[in-house]
């Protein structure tokens, strides 16, 4: 997820309203209430892979946590791409690369892959970013890939959405694309592209689950869970369950 400032009244009530309202506008406008759930619709395919891209170890949960796991329970095969690591604290890489693998157990996912490029820093190894999300999509072959959004207030987030458009497009991609925001997640709805729900109401636990497996950013999360909560909510409302996560669709 990465290091960010927070602002005292992050998780306040008026906030979340304004999130809230923010998010319910923009489905207004462009008509996204006819968003529909992609839960039904992974039951009835064929299992295949999928791949999340993420910055940073917890983002793979934070924002998919319930999709891997709804897709794991239909058969599907999920990976996990994690780009950066935090060289700076003397073991910290290590920690949270055993959390990773830790939280991937727990959602079903097979073992996380590393890139281990310099956290804040991703957008200054577009070489590097290349060659190990290419390798990756060439051997795990996904038919959806999930990645990181441009409407992010953390700078690696972007770098990877717009690098990772890139990539996908440079290698002729053919499969489906969904990004996603860790940050303010209705901030996807501020996009010009269409709005895809998926239901998790069966495996927020399962979710739960992963993000516990962060004792390292226990207090990050800590602060992100009611927001969260509050979002899956909203968002499950589009797809008739109780919560779900939302994404927009680029393929």
């Amino acid at each position: 997820m990465g290091p960010i400032l927070l602002c005292p009244h992050f998780l306040g009530a008026r906030f979340l309203l304004i999130q809230v309202r923010r998010f319910i506008n923009s489905l207004a406008v462009r008509s996204c209430m006819r968003a529909r759930s992609l839960k039904g619709k992974a039951k009835r395919a064929a299992a295949g892979r999928l791949l999340v891209i993420a910055c940073h170890p917890d983002d793979e949960s934070i924002a998919c946590g319930g999709t891997i796991a709804a897709h794991v329970a239909d058969g599907w095969e999920a990976h996990v791409l994690v780009l950066t690591s935090d060289a700076r604290t003397p073991g910290l890489a290590a920690i949270r690369k055993r959390e990773c693998r830790d939280a991937c157990e727990a959602l079903g996912a097979q073992p996380p892959i590393f890139v281990d490029i310099p956290e804040r820093r991703l957008s200054q190894h577009p070489d590097a970013f290349a060659a190990g999300v290419a390798k990756v999509l060439r051997n795990v072959r996904p038919r959806k890939v999930f990645l990181h959004g441009p409407i992010d207030i953390n700078r690696d987030h972007r770098a990877a959405a717009l690098m990772g458009r890139q990539v996908l497009r440079n290698i002729g991609y053919p499969g489906e694309l969904y990004q996603y925001c860790v940050w303010f997640p209705t901030n996807i709805a501020l996009g010009p592209y269409p709005l895809r729900t998926i239901g998790i109401s069966s495996y927020s636990s399962c979710k739960d689950r992963a993000m516990a497996c962060y004792p390292s950013q226990a207090g990050i999360i800590r602060q992100l869970r009611f927001l969260l909560r509050a979002t899956n909510r909203v968002a499950g409302l589009l797809s008739r369950e109780r919560d779900a996560e939302v994404f927009s669709r680029r393929q």
